[in-house]
C-alpha cells in the first residue's frame, strides 16, 4: 500500500491559484483536497493527540508519496555517490518513511 504524508496549507490568493494539481518534484504534489483526501486527513489527525493537532484545513495540501520521493531522493544521492547508512530503525519499518521522514523533519 501507497503510504503518503500530507501537510495543509494555505495559499494566497485562492482566486488565482486555478489548478487542482501540480507535481513539485517526482512524489511531491500540491492539490487542491478531494473528499477523499479531506476524510483521510481527518482520519489521520484524530491519531494526533489533543493539543497537537492542526486547528485548521488549509486551502491545498502538499502530498507526499513516500515510495516514489524516496526513490526520487536515492536517485539524487546516486548521482552524488551518496550512499545512505541503514537506520537503526530499518528492520522494523519501511525504509523510505524512516529516511523522508528524517528528512522532513530536519527542514
Amino acid at each position: 500500500m501507497t503510504k503518503y504524508i500530507c501537510v495543509p496549507i494555505f495559499l494566497f490568493p485562492e482566486d488565482r491559484l486555478d489548478f487542482t494539481r501540480t507535481e513539485v518534484v517526482p512524489g511531491v504534489s500540491i492539490q487542491r483536497p478531494s473528499r477523499r483526501l479531506s476524510d483521510h486527513i481527518r482520519k489521520e489527525n484524530e491519531k494526533i493527540g489533543e493539543g497537537h493537532r492542526p486547528d485548521f484545513f488549509g486551502s491545498h495540501v502538499i502530498l507526499i508519496d513516500l515510495p516514489k520521493h524516496f526513490e526520487y531522493l536515492m536517485s539524487l544521492f546516486a548521482k552524488e555517490s551518496i550512499v545512505m547508512p541503514k537506520h537503526p530503525m530499518e528492520d522494523k519499518f519501511d525504509r523510505a518513511e524512516l529516511f523522508v521522514d528524517t528528512l522532513l523533519s530536519g527542514t
